[in-house]
């Protein structure tokens, strides 16, 4: 069987237990847990966005969406917690990746903490990661993981260029592609497929963690399919907002009382006023009191961003289809309730992470997480805690519910942190 963790890093990740009947026979499940970066809470279509997403959407119609997620505010400290299910601090990363000198500090993952891979590959599974690392050396298979192609050092590449891409262990050969046939996004996926091909003949079980750097910056996307979104943003942001607020309702994302907050502060008050969009108040300006020429620039920008998570959400597709087709795609009848725990962030689901280490089951689990992205107005709908910014994260049974009080397509208001994914 298959556990499948899709973590759509804006970031966070999470949770739940499955239990088969004593009758069935324990198998070790595979792990794909997949992370995208700088992923807008309200983006995806599931969480109430313009963006299309077909398959990110059709996994939480099957499951059940979280609307307290949060993560660790930022890209490094984040995935050092999913990594390694500590606190950034207690990895060894608590801003950003370096080399300081206080504990906490450190900018690298400490060797007093062990990563996902350390746990399960002296236990027999195989284990493989594809796409950004960005918690410092060591590297991706000096921290459990039997093989790794993305980028190590860095927290972006151009999506465009392959130069910052390797292969581990060294001497191992990455994919080949023509001139003008690279993309970043689409390479991580041909890699974690040729890695499931792989794992498949080992016999073993497996862990593949597959981290995409979209939609992080640079904003690079096939311009034929930029440019399907362009008409969109074009409404501007004030019209966006409206939109996605009534769809989130009705959705069951965010309560039927809520309403918008103000527009977002302006970051950067000299390049507003470069740009001529400096108001009094210091918050970005009505759409419409814009010029032309930068409504049209923006427009496109987010078209560029809209597709980029497009295409991501299509190679995840990929991934999907591979599982399909050789009948890893399939799921039990009977289980148990999701276990809560009480932790210090409020209370999270029991993590299926943490379970896996524990005891065996035999279910396949698809959740879905995200990093955080910088403040935008198309994306702004609520505003973030001092401790996280908040994320889409859902927990997605294929086939089934998670457990009778929780029916595919629920939404759940408790709180939970990217820490609670492993113990």
């Amino acid at each position: 069987m298959i556990r499948i963790i899709l973590s759509l890093l804006t970031f966070s990740a999470l949770s739940t237990s499955m239990a088969e009947t004593a009758k069935e026979e324990v198998q070790r499940p595979n792990i794909l847990i997949i992370l995208a970066d700088d992923l807008g809470y309200s983006d995806l279509g599931c969480y109430g966005g313009e963006i299309r997403t077909p398959n990110l959407d059709s996994l939480a119609k099957n499951g059940l969406r979280f609307t307290r997620s949060y993560n660790s505010s930022r890209c490094c400290p984040s995935r050092a917690s999913l990594l390694t299910g500590l606190y950034p601090h207690q990895a060894g990363i608590g801003r950003f990746v370096g080399n300081g000198k206080l504990p906490g500090y450190r900018g690298r993952l400490t060797e007093r903490c062990v990563t996902l891979a350390e746990v399960l590959e002296p236990s027999g599974y195989a284990t493989y990661a594809s796409g950004k690392w960005h918690v410092n050396d060591p590297s991706p298979t000096n921290r459990g993981f039997r093989e790794f192609y993305g980028f190590v050092h860095g927290y972006a590449v151009d999506s465009w260029d392959p130069s910052m891409m390797i292969r581990l262990p060294e001497g191992r050969k990455a994919k080949i592609y023509p001139a003008g046939n690279y993309f970043a996004t689409d390479a991580i996926s041909d890699h974690a497929l040729e890695f499931l091909d792989t794992a498949r003949k080992t016999g073993q079980p497996w862990l593949l963690y597959t981290a995409y750097q979209a939609p992080h910056f640079p904003i690079q996307a096939p311009p034929e399919l930029s440019a399907t979104y362009e008409k969109i943003y074009q409404q501007g942001w004030d019209k966006l907002r409206l939109k996605r607020l009534k769809k989130m309702k009705e959705l069951g994302i965010i309560p039927a009382n809520l309403s918008l907050p103000p527009r977002s502060p302006i970051d950067d008050l000299k390049v507003a006023a470069k740009k001529g969009s400096l108001t009094k108040d210091g918050h970005n300006p009505a759409w419409d009191g814009l010029p032309a020429d930068r409504r049209a620039d923006l427009a496109r920008r987010m078209a560029v961003y809209a597709a980029m998570v497009e295409g991501m959400d299509a190679n995840i597709g990929r991934l999907l289809a591979s599982l399909r087709k050789n009948g890893k795609w399939r799921t039990h009848s009977s289980f148990s309730s999701a276990i809560m725990v009480p932790v210090l962030s409020g209370s999270h689901l029991v993590s299926i992470l943490a379970q896996l280490v524990k005891r065996i089951v035999n279910q396949i689990t698809v959740s879905t997480v995200t990093l955080p992205a910088n403040p935008t107005i198309f994306t702004q709908v609520a505003n973030s805690p001092p401790w996280g910014a908040r994320v889409a994260y859902s927990v997605t049974v294929p086939h089934g519910q998670i457990s009778p009080a929780l029916p595919s397509g629920s939404t759940n208001t408790m709180r939970m942190r990217v820490a609670s994914a492993l113990p």
